[in-house]
């Protein structure tokens, strides 16, 4: 049954994946810059949302310029996620709520990585998402904690915003209650080993690449470790 769930959950992480596309070709442009309505190399108009859901081609049809994110990118990162979360056996509401911090988390992972923002046309549909099914676990009588996962959510996103005074950006700080969320449901100490394996990623990726110091993209961060440990407790 696992098998077929993966199954089922990769195909359905692809389709997500693909899903995310216009958002992904229209919002991955820097802080304050306009959003993206046509090709960056030849302004050539971008397709429409109905063609760019078609199969990917990944690239300008008049001057054949590579698009970011990288053919076929959002749909392989989403379906492994999806995969991932399936192959714990994750059922409920929980299993949807962890989808869909997958599925909007991907989405951020790319355009954070590429233009170091976290847009709140997505932070805040995570954020909603997760709380309206966290919410309906709760009333599902699922194994868990909404009022914790409330309370979590709440001091994770204060722990943040007291942190921008350290270099965390605004879209950590939007992100946060979500991230904060989802672990809150398991218990407190989750909570905390959630926020040390974002730090302890970040910085390790970080040193590994050579890289001390400068702005880094650290939404990605957030995201892998938040649900690589909501994961594996739940």
């Amino acid at each position: 049954m696992t098998v077929l769930t993966t199954t089922v959950a990769l195909l359905a992480g692809a389709l997500a994946g693909t899903a995310t596309r216009p958002l992904l070709f229209t919002r991955t442009v820097p802080t304050g810059a306009p959003l993206r309505h046509a090709c960056p190399s030849c302004d050539a108009p971008a397709p429409t949302a109905i063609r760019l859901l078609a199969p990917p081609r990944g690239r300008c049809a008049s001057c054949r310029t590579p698009w970011y994110p990288a053919r076929g990118l959002p749909e392989a990162m989403t379906a492994l996620a999806f995969a991932l979360v399936a192959a714990t056996g994750l059922t409920g509401w929980l299993a949807a709520a962890h989808y869909w911090v997958a599925a909007c988390g991907t989405a951020l992972i790319l355009i954070d990585a590429k233009v170091h923002r976290l847009p709140t046309l997505l932070t805040v549909p995570a954020f909603a998402g997760t709380i309206t099914l966290l919410a309906a676990a709760g009333v599902a009588g699922e194994p868990g904690s909404f009022a914790r996962c409330l309370a979590a959510a709440a001091a994770l996103g204060s722990a943040f915003a007291l942190m921008t005074f350290g270099g965390i950006g605004l879209g950590d700080v939007k992100l946060a209650p979500t991230l904060g969320a989802l672990l809150g449901w398991h218990n407190w100490a989750t909570v905390l080993v959630g926020t040390f394996a974002m730090f302890a990623l970040g910085a390790t990726v970080n040193l590994l690449q050579g890289r001390t110091r400068g702005r880094i993209a650290f939404g990605p961060y957030m995201i892998i470790g938040a649900l690589g440990v909501s994961v594996c407790v739940s």
